[in-house]
């Protein structure tokens, strides 16, 4: 039986409150940015004209999105916004606009803020789902030699509960042989579901029965054991996870049927 284990949770948290972190200074180095930006250019605001003064500050907002993501772009947005309305939209030194033009160009800066802001959200998401399933085809490769090579059952679990604690994010994950008592869980089958009517939604997928599932490994038809696999509290399991699971467990089973032999 593994130990459990907190490592895989925690560096994600870590890893998330790193990314929290580094949005949170870009949004304000951002929206500083664009402060100081329309302040500078106020001089020379009847020579550049408020159009030109905008696109400046949209290099602004596309700079600060980019870098930050939804949320730098939408406070850096927000301030261009204002200090446009405030310092180059007439009545000037009011929030008041006068001109439908200078309505649409402020609205503008801020719409092309939080679009910025999605688009880099998104490919974030998509670099991350990327280097993800690499680090998941390297670890079964890694489970596929250890099992040819006829390393011990100990050696073969510890590996296959440190992959899924990891990717799944799990606080406990363990293997209950057939041989002793198995614990009654609901169960991750072959397709990735689980035999539960309701899962509540998280980011990522669905949240894991708090209690709990288990992902049966079976080797020629007959059932040698389950991996216990334990959530973190309110994180979300995709489909591509779960199924994740039982490829692992697909891959253990013969190490674990010859040594349960």
């Amino acid at each position: 039986m593994n130990r459990p284990s907190a490592e895989a949770p925690t560096r994600q948290a870590r890893q998330a409150g790193d990314s929290e972190g580094s949005d949170v200074l870009a949004a304000s180095i951002g929206a500083l940015g664009a402060l100081a930006i329309a302040g500078v250019l106020v001089p020379f605001r009847d020579t550049l004209g408020g159009t030109n003064v905008a696109l400046v500050l949209v290099v602004v907002i596309v700079a600060a999105a980019s870098i930050g993501g939804r949320l730098a772009g939408a406070v850096t947005a927000l301030l261009a916004a204002l200090a446009f309305n405030f310092l180059y939209a007439p009545p000037y030194l009011t929030l008041r606009i006068h001109s439908s033009k200078d309505v649409i160009t402020t609205a503008l800066l801020f719409v092309v803020g939080l679009s910025v802001g999605e688009i880099v959200r998104f490919a974030r998401r998509q670099d991350s789902s990327a280097r993800k399933r690499r680090l998941d085809i390297g670890g079964l490769h890694q489970l596929s030699d250890m099992v040819r090579s006829d390393a011990p059952r100990s050696a073969v679990t510890r590996s296959a509960g440190d992959l899924l604690r990891l990717e799944l994010a799990l606080t406990e994950c363990r293997f209950e042989s057939s041989d002793g008592r198995q614990t009654p869980l609901p169960e991750i089958d072959h397709r990735g579901l689980i035999d539960q009517t309701f899962l509540r939604h998280a980011p990522g997928g669905f949240e894991l029965p708090a209690s709990g599932v288990a992902v049966p490994v079976t080797n020629d038809g007959q059932r040698v054991g389950q991996f216990v696999l334990v959530p973190s509290p309110h994180h979300g399991v995709s489909l591509l996870d779960r199924q994740l699971a039982v490829l692992v467990a697909d891959v253990v089973a013969p190490a674990m049927a010859r040594q349960h032999n």
